[in-house]
């Protein structure tokens, strides 16, 4: 059984409900607790996160109320010797899972929690090792839904996505030279009428260590429907600067042929960058999207 242990992380989240909360504030920088590969190492280990929240403010109802920003309410906690992962939520309860871990030709584990017949929360995470081909680095999709009840409650999604990973070390970052990245996405999209799916897509990533940039484009995005029906996407590209080992920079893409715009933050991992992940925030006219993706030489 092949579990992620120790990392440092990116995250980010939306909330899509008839009641929500504010924005969230800044948070704290990415940790890199180890030096070691993820399947490697046992033991519990906490973690802090930087993570970007997206929620709806009810208290207008109107489209404008959406609002997101960085906060540090979240923590991620890794048993490995039982297989449990916590997501520590400084503002409410915790949600913990036991991974479903699928055998040896697992490239991914996910869990599902029901607290009712309307409620569940669900986490899917990329499992590093052989079959999946990454042994620095991983991401996660946590997804929390309530489908309503009898009379007035309202159905209720919220999405959060995280990369994580063995962090390369500033002196073992290419100072000069060109790479090419390829890998996998997964996320959330959202619509502002109450409607949400979950989105796939394949990462290529062109990276030029000697003018500290880098380019990716994501391609062949598909979806499933949490609620409502099912959207159309165009690829999302993004383009960053490299600050050390982590890079930082802008994101667009299109949904139902409507315009996606915002951010996408990563970091390298592994010796000499071999591997590198990050997230996505895009908003647009009729929506918003969060995709976390990890990517390898």
């Amino acid at each position: 059984m092949k579990v992620p242990h120790h990392f440092g992380l990116y995250g980010t989240a939306l909330l899509l409900t008839a009641c929500g909360a504010g924005p969230g504030e800044t948070g704290p920088s990415v940790v890199n607790p180890i030096s070691g590969p993820l399947t490697g190492i046992s033991g519990p280990v906490t973690f802090s996160t930087q993570n970007a929240k997206l929620r709806y403010d009810c208290a207008t109802c109107s489209v404008n109320s959406w609002q997101f920003g960085l906060s540090n309410d979240h923590q991620i906690e890794i048993d490995p010797t039982t297989g449990t992962v916590t997501i520590i939520d400084y503002g409410s309860e915790d949600d913990s899972f036991l991974l479903d871990f699928l055998g040896d030709s697992a490239s991914f584990a996910s869990a599902t929690n029901y607290e009712s017949i309307y409620s569940q929360q669900t986490l899917k995470m990329l499992l590093p090792g052989v079959n999946s081909g990454y042994e620095w680095s991983s991401y996660g999709v946590f997804a929390s839904t309530f489908y309503g009840c009898l009379f007035s409650c309202a159905s209720t999604f919220q999405g959060e996505v995280f990369s994580f990973g063995v962090i390369t070390d500033n002196n073992d970052m290419p100072t000069g030279g060109t790479a090419s990245y390829t890998g996998v996405m997964d996320g959330f999209y959202s619509h502002y009428t109450q409607q949400a799916v979950r989105i796939h897509g394949a990462v290529s990533m062109s990276v030029n260590f000697s003018d500290k940039r880098l380019t990716g484009q994501i391609s062949n995005i598909t979806s499933s429907v949490i609620f409502g029906s099912s959207r159309s996407f165009g690829d999302m590209a993004f383009n960053a600067s490299i600050a050390g080992n982590i890079f930082d920079g802008t994101a667009t893409g299109s949904a139902d042929g409507y315009g996606l715009t915002g951010t996408v933050s990563g970091s390298f991992y592994g010796p000499q960058a071999m591997e590198a992940g990050g997230v996505l925030h895009m908003t647009g006219t009729l929506g918003t999207a969060v995709a976390a993706f990890a990517t390898k030489q």
